[in-house]
């Protein structure tokens, strides 16, 4: 949530360097939750340190201000899906960091799916996770 909405209007959409590992290293949990040799209450452990890693973070950059409207306002330069996503990340010069975040946004979208409409704390919906991918 706070990697896509921590921007500063009207400049330029980035991604804070630091809070994209928040979001790269999320990917894991999926398999550490699936995991039949870590026990139940080692598996909420981790997540819950997992969140508090993640406050750190978000308290270390300075906890700017984070704006929902600016994903859900988000118009991209070039409309497509996931797909087209992919292809442009692929091209982009960087050192691997914003490939994996787009591949953890997408991960996001399909493991959060069936809350999205259920649980008001799921704040990213829908369309956003396709949007993140754009910005």
């Amino acid at each position: 949530y706070f990697t896509g909405t921590a921007q500063h209007p009207p400049k330029q959409i980035k991604f804070d360097f630091y809070y994209m590992h928040c979001t790269n290293s999320s990917i894991f949990f999926s398999s550490f939750l699936r995991a039949s040799f870590i026990p139940t209450p080692q598996k909420a452990r981790l997540l819950q340190f997992k969140g508090y890693l993640d406050l750190a973070m978000y308290a270390s950059r300075a906890a700017p201000e984070l704006l929902l409207v600016e994903i859900v306002g988000y118009v991209p330069k070039r409309r497509g899906e996931w797909e087209g996503v992919f292809e442009r990340v692929v091209g982009h010069e960087d050192d691997g960091h914003a490939s994996k975040l787009v591949r953890a946004l997408r991960h996001g979208e399909e493991i959060c799916r069936p809350y999205n409409n259920h649980d008001p704390r799921f704040r990213i919906k829908g369309d956003m996770w396709l949007k993140l991918g754009h910005m």
